[in-house]
């Protein structure tokens, strides 16, 4: 009875922490959308499913455009730059492999 008790609750401990750490993620892991706020300096970016977001370091694009390049996706300058191109790529990339269609690179994709 013990044993059955303690691997429950082992279980159940397990799936608690699980969802805890997904509801504290930031929105940015999942990219999704960001309000924009009256006062917010940042440019944000406009997904190509209409939503708006926070804006990426060059370094993050570059890198993307080279993996996109590398697997077929983008043909254009590798110029670290989330330009109308490199998010035509990434939408194509999103699509391919069954996730969320928006032109903005997230973890996932």
């Amino acid at each position: 009875m013990d044993r059955i008790f303690i691997t429950t609750f082992a279980i159940f401990t397990l799936i608690v922490a699980l969802a805890f750490f997904v509801l504290l993620a930031s929105p940015a892991a999942f990219a999704l959308p960001v309000k924009a706020e009256a006062n917010n300096e940042v440019e944000l970016i406009r997904g190509l499913d209409g939503g708006d977001y926070m804006p990426y370091r060059e370094e993050v694009i570059v890198k993307a455009q080279e993996a996109l390049r590398d697997q077929g996706f983008y043909e254009g300058e590798i110029n670290g730059m989330l330009d109308e191109a490199t998010m035509k790529a990434i939408g194509e990339f999103q699509k391919e492999h069954g996730l969320m269609v928006n032109g903005v690179p997230s973890p996932r994709t």
